[in-house]
């Protein structure tokens, strides 16, 4: 599918073609020309002439665009909510929460909009930017208000479960929601995959079905930054470090300017004991991120590993100092801990993070920066109590 979108004053120009990418020929093309207050009755009509086109190639009968709201001021501060929800910062998702916000206001009936709010606040506890109780039950709310208004929202099943995964640690209640977001979802929804693969599966250990959902995603949206930072992710939590490294590295060529690309590569370099890259690549991710606290714990962590203790005390300091004015996650309190031996304190600061329910402790049984801690009591105790079943083993593709 290719096509354009031109608007001059009130007025939209938008040609449309859909073209077989086996030999080129070209299946469908049309162009419109339409009004602004006709945006979504183009919409429909674009939608269905696909529909027409697909009809010979599909056994089963392919799905049409559902109109998700009549008001166009509403859709369009919808458009702009997912745009800084995108970026994935503080402020991003600050103002994604804004814009979601002011569509509900506008159409108190706009799901899709409530299922944005939903994933902004999840998003603000997943990034260690907020208290995971003051912003997870906002995002609970959120989402149950956008399948009570339609239960057909597939991101709001998915935010659901994101909320009973890594929140409530409720597993078997959240595989409902995301299975239901699944089978909600059109093809073309990579986020659900998405999702369902890097806050379910992989915390789970069931990380050959992780990669299965995560590759899906990525071929689906294959330039989607988010999705390829978190294809990364995983390959990371299967230990396939130079695989990791390659897949970041194709990424930086796409956008050199993502955060997480660098922080992901940093990850990897870590692992294989290529410590001053891995400090190079997590100081660049930590200026384009807008200086997020979990990658100045990551810095601290990376110094500790290399010996430099006193830098890594340096920046220890800067982040208990920080903690007295705004939230700092415990669980980036506790890895600098451990890469300082200090493995008292890191389980001090690990039983905070329980207490406080933080998103990143359902990464604690298969992500390899804990591997230093998986000898103690204290760990295996801490697994029991998240209610984690017991991790498959792993079988590399």
């Amino acid at each position: 599918m290719e096509g354009s979108v031109r608007k001059a004053g009130e007025r939209l120009r938008i040609t449309a073609q859909l073209i077989n990418v086996s030999d080129g020929y070209h299946l469908w093309s049309e162009s419109y020309e339409r009004k602004m207050e006709d945006v979504f009755a183009v919409q429909e009509e674009i939608s269905n002439a696909i529909v027409n086109a697909l009809k010979p190639f599909c056994q089963e009968e392919p799905s049409v665009v559902r109109r998700a709201s009549e008001n166009l001021e509403a859709y369009h501060l919808f458009l702009k909510g997912r745009f800084h929800n995108r970026k994935r910062t503080e402020g991003g998702l600050k103002r994604a929460i804004e814009f979601f916000h002011q569509a509900t206001e506008i159409d108190p009936n706009y799901a899709a909009a409530y299922a944005g709010l939903a994933e902004s606040f999840s998003l603000l506890a997943h990034k260690g930017l907020f208290w995971p109780r003051e912003v997870m039950p906002k995002a609970r709310t959120a989402a149950l208000k956008a399948i009570a208004l339609d239960g057909q929202v597939s991101e709001a099943h998915m935010a659901l479960g994101f909320v009973k995964s890594v929140y409530e640690w409720k597993w078997e209640k959240a595989e409902c929601h995301y299975q239901q977001a699944l089978q909600v979802a059109s093809y073309g929804n990579a986020e659900a995959h998405h999702w369902y693969s890097s806050d379910y599966l992989a915390p789970l250990g069931r990380l050959d079905e992780a990669l299965q959902q995560m590759l899906h995603a990525q071929f689906v949206d294959p330039l989607s930054h988010l999705i390829n930072s978190s294809l990364g992710f995983v390959l990371i939590m299967r230990r396939e470090y130079d695989r990791t490294i390659d897949h970041y590295r194709k990424c930086l060529e796409l956008d050199s300017s993502y955060y997480h690309f660098y922080t992901g590569l940093g990850r990897a370099y870590a692992q294989k004991g290529m410590l001053d890259r891995a400090l190079e690549c997590f100081v660049k991710g930590k200026e384009l991120s807008g200086d997020l606290p979990y990658i100045t714990g990551v810095i601290a962590h990376c110094h500790a590993m290399m010996g430099r203790f006193s830098q890594a005390e340096k920046l220890l300091g800067e982040l208990l100092l920080l903690a007295q004015e705004r939230y700092i996650p415990s669980t980036t309190l506790a890895l600098v801990y451990s890469g300082l031996n200090n493995l008292d304190e890191a389980f001090r600061w690990l039983e905070r993070a329980f207490a406080e329910r933080e998103c990143s402790l359902v990464y604690l049984n298969v992500y390899p920066t804990y591997d230093n801690l998986r000898q103690d009591p204290r760990f295996h105790a801490l697994i029991d109590r998240i209610g984690f079943p017991p991790i498959p083993t792993v079988r590399p593709a």
